[in-house]
């Protein structure tokens, strides 16, 4: 198993003994509110004895990884084509600018 990098968040489920599985389990049961206190509010549609579990919501370096690359790789997408499309303007600029100088319009001629 890999190693956990750090926790992110903490989460809250409502969740009540299935007796049949002999498991905790979420069906029928979810969390509506939690305040910063930390209270929570649950609704279930049924009777039975119910808890609020939380659950450490963890990352491991791997995962790490994938998320830095996920943030990373779009933005260096659009640092190459706007790199690219800032050389051919001022490429254009410069093609243009020698046309001006030596006098040759003829391109524009009809």
């Amino acid at each position: 198993s890999s190693r956990v990098l750090w926790t992110l968040a903490v989460t809250q489920l409502c969740q009540y003994f299935d007796t049949t599985t002999n498991s905790w389990s979420t069906n029928g049961c979810s969390v509506v509110s939690v305040t910063d206190s930390l209270l929570v509010t649950c609704s279930c549609n049924h009777l039975t004895d119910f808890a609020v579990f939380q659950m450490p919501v963890t990352i491991t370096p791997k995962q790490l990884l994938g998320l830095i690359a996920l943030i990373i790789i779009p933005f260096a997408i659009a640092g190459v084509w706007w790199y690219r499309k800032r050389q051919a303007s001022k490429n254009a600029d410069r093609y243009a600018a020698t046309e001006m100088s030596t006098g040759n319009y003829n391109k524009f001629d009809a």
